[in-house]
């Protein structure tokens, strides 16, 4: 099992922090870290392959300070909800890095796109399509990859952060799949990645991220490239295509530490029992599997504190 080690020097992910930032996220500094806001008024840590280890006086103090109801923090060390990052650190990437069932499709890919750097213009005007077209497919809406003005907001923000990057495999002039990246502090993150419904077939998603993760692996200036956390909602695949595309899976315990005065009635049991009922009877509704994993990776992390126990992430499975 691969492990990063925890780093206490110096706060990072400030370049990612302002992307947020400038999108409307409320970022505050506690316990060391970087923390920004996410849907429900619960703070997520930054960088991504930071692990902070905050004691829960930190964690009040943060969540008074900010009117927060609870804060969501990568853990080796506290009981959470078996989650994971995953990383590429091999400076030797090729095609033969890739899972055999994919390399065709990454050929396919590489003869029919272009992967290169998108502009700001590319984005305004095609971005909102491909937005909406992955959402659909993916059985989810977020308004701010949906509705122009806030996509317009991202956009803009991207401009404003040199930490930040977008990238493009194009059919033609036309965008079939873009890549939103943020380089920092020796890392890579692709963080955002949508592409065209009518586009699929050419196979620009694999053109755009294995040219990305080929290029980026042989940069001796990056220690890693980052493809995200792993969701608190079902990924439809992409766990296995991001471990087939030659990313591991690195094991960690995804902690949610609610506030004291809503934590005792929201991680109850009977609560907690009756989400996942109601989460059998409609398996398929994003929300309630959202909010039915956060109440329950709270109560594993109550549970955990209470006792205070410490224990060792479940390892993930690597396709490869």
């Amino acid at each position: 099992m691969l492990t990063i080690e925890r780093k206490t020097k110096k706060v990072e992910g400030r370049g990612l922090a302002r992307f947020f930032e400038l999108r409307g996220r409320e970022i505050v500094e506690g316990a060391g870290t970087v923390w920004y806001s996410v849907p429900g008024r619960i703070f997520m840590s930054l960088p991504y392959q930071f692990l902070p280890d905050p004691d829960a006086a930190e964690v009040r103090s943060l969540l008074r300070r900010t009117r927060g109801l609870g804060v969501r923090y990568p853990s080796i060390r506290r009981p959470g909800l078996a989650s994971g990052l995953y990383v590429c650190r091999n400076k030797n990437y090729e095609l033969r890095s890739v899972q055999n069932g994919l390399r065709s499709k990454i050929r396919r890919g590489l003869e029919n796109c272009q992967v290169r750097r998108a502009t700001v213009d590319e984005l305004l005007s095609q971005g909102l399509q491909l937005n909406l077209d992955t959402m659909s497919r993916q059985g989810r809406y977020d308004a701010e990859f949906g509705e122009t003005a806030q996509w317009t907001r991202l956009v803009h923000a991207i401009a404003q952060c040199p930490e930040i990057t977008p990238w493009g495999a194009f059919v033609g002039e036309r965008l079939a799949a873009y890549a939103i990246t943020c380089r920092e502090d020796g890392w890579m993150h692709i963080i955002h990645r949508m592409s065209r419904l009518e586009d699929l077939e050419l196979r620009p998603n694999h053109a755009l991220d294995f040219t990305l993760t080929r290029q980026l692996a042989t940069d001796d200036d990056l220690e890693a490239i980052c493809f995200g956390l792993m969701g608190l909602v079902a990924g439809h695949g992409l766990h296995e295509y991001k471990l087939g595309m030659g990313y591991e899976a690195i094991a960690q315990n995804s902690v949610l530490d609610l506030h004291p005065a809503i934590a005792p009635l929201l991680t109850s049991a009977p609560l907690v029992g009756g989400l996942k009922s109601l989460r059998r009877l409609v398996p398929k509704n994003q929300f309630v599997e959202r909010v039915t994993t956060v109440f329950e990776g709270a109560r594993l992390s109550r549970q955990g504190m209470a006792a205070g126990q410490r224990t060792e992430p479940v390892e993930l499975r690597r396709s490869i």
